[in-house]
């Protein structure tokens, strides 16, 4: 790989995880005004892959060619692995997951994209990405100060669909990182169809919705005041700024990058997170925070040498 390919990949996946850290605070305040949680996530991949299509016809000046046959089955299989991290997200925050528990077992996901990616992808566990690895986690207990973690040690079920979460986001990592350098399909391509397969599968589900329950789960997303204008900008933001924008980032920099190292390079989502929440939402930010950024930034400058 060309150093300056490696250059290029390591920014795109560093202002990747910028962008991802908003997600947090938009669901929040979409939650806070009644937005149902699936209905985010149609928003977030039907605006998404509307976004894709239209920019890639002013790009090319022609609409997006559909996969071949041969690529068909590339953005059916990565869009039922991204549908799956939402939905196994929304389980475990329904079924009672603490929102701090969750954000823990959540960001093991570099350690699944690693093991995964040495597995499946012969990426090599060299010393200096196991000790970034070890850096990173380190940061991240200093930034979610672990040890005020409510019910840490104590499993329940929900937790089970947090931990297949996480490790659904490393396979999300390394089956990006295989599509694009393997199969050689544009991340253009790659993100507008698993987006639609995505959006596909989300209708699928509110019609078995309406065939056995009426149709309840399907209206209970639209509790909110349809009338009001935050509630459709929030839907608009989450959908641009908090996917959109950062999978078309990330899965560009897939091509460039080993999964492996793109995990650790997406560890400053927390950082984001943190820093978003205090400036919009009123969390405190104090001085274990701080120092988990501090690390957390060490560990990226590590491997990104």
């Amino acid at each position: 790989m060309r150093t300056s390919d490696s250059a290029l990949g390591i920014t795109l996946v560093s202002l990747s995880s910028v962008f991802f850290g908003t997600i947090s605070i938009f669901a929040a305040l979409l939650s806070r005004a009644h937005v149902g949680p699936w209905l985010q996530v149609l928003s977030r991949f039907l605006i998404s892959a509307i976004v894709f299509a239209v920019g890639y016809a002013l790009v090319c000046r022609q609409p997006p060619p559909l996969p071949t046959r041969r690529q068909a089955v590339y953005p059916v299989l990565n869009g039922a692995l991204l549908l799956f991290a939402f939905a196994t997200y929304i389980l475990s925050v329904a079924m009672g997951t603490p929102p701090s528990k969750l954000v823990v077992i959540g960001f093991l996901f570099p350690l699944w994209a690693t093991l995964l990616g040495a597995l499946l992808l012969g990426e090599k566990l060299t010393r200096r990405k196991l000790l970034a690895l070890a850096v990173g986690f380190t940061g991240i207990a200093f930034t979610l100060e672990i040890w005020r973690v409510e019910s840490l040690r104590n499993l329940q079920l929900s937790d089970f669909f947090a931990l297949c979460n996480s490790i659904a986001t490393g396979f999300i990592l390394v089956s990006g990182r295989w599509i694009r350098s393997r199969a050689n399909i544009p991340s253009l391509h790659l993100s507008l169809w698993s987006f639609t397969v995505a959006v596909g599968l989300i209708a699928l589900l509110a019609l078995l919705d309406g065939l056995l329950n009426g149709g309840a789960g399907v209206a209970a997303q639209f509790s909110f005041d349809a009338a009001a204008v935050g509630p459709w900008i929030g839907l608009l933001a989450i959908a641009l700024l908090s996917t959109a924008i950062p999978y078309g980032l990330m899965y560009a920099g897939l091509g460039r990058v080993p999964s492996s190292l793109a995990a650790i390079l997406l560890m400053p989502e927390v950082i984001t997170v943190f820093a978003l929440s205090g400036l919009f939402l009123g969390q405190p930010v104090g001085v274990y925070q701080v120092i988990g950024a501090a690390i957390i930034i060490a560990a990226g400058a590590m491997v990104a040498r």
